[in-house]
């Protein structure tokens, strides 16, 4: 399995919960560095509380394990905070407590759920197109 790494372009602010994942926008690129989609999503990173390795680790394999299974599971990703990113939105991070570090981070998309569902047969699972 190959995933694919999203760029963040812009930090929206903390959501809610005890480990303030980001709202970011961020966008995926073809080969040729061109912009192929782009997605608000929720973003766990080192440096926001209770995120650990371990933990970005369970979240990301958990949910594509559960779809595997056929567990209606969030759309997973991985996503690249450059350090470029956070110097430039120091001041507002600040603002809103959090202190991400840069590097590769998990995240959820905002726009719902992997889309497993069974139809007609408990074995006819759809998957979502973005995952392999």
């Amino acid at each position: 399995m190959t995933a694919s790494v999203w760029e963040v372009e812009r930090i929206d602010g903390p959501q809610g919960g005890r480990t303030k994942p980001l709202i970011v926008a961020s966008v995926l690129r073809g080969a040729a560095g061109e912009p192929m989609e782009r997605r608000d999503m929720l973003t766990k990173a080192i440096g926001l509380p209770e995120t650990t390795e371990k933990s970005l680790f369970a979240e990301y394999f958990g949910a594509r394990l559960a779809v595997e299974f056929g567990i209606d599971a969030p759309l997973t990703f991985i996503v690249d905070l450059s350090s470029e990113l956070l110097a430039a939105s120091s001041e507002q991070l600040k603002e809103w407590g959090v202190a991400p570090k840069p590097g590769q981070a998990v995240t959820y998309s905002r726009t719902g759920f992997a889309g497993v569902w069974h139809e007609s047969s408990p074995l006819h699972i759809r998957r979502h197109p973005l995952y392999p």
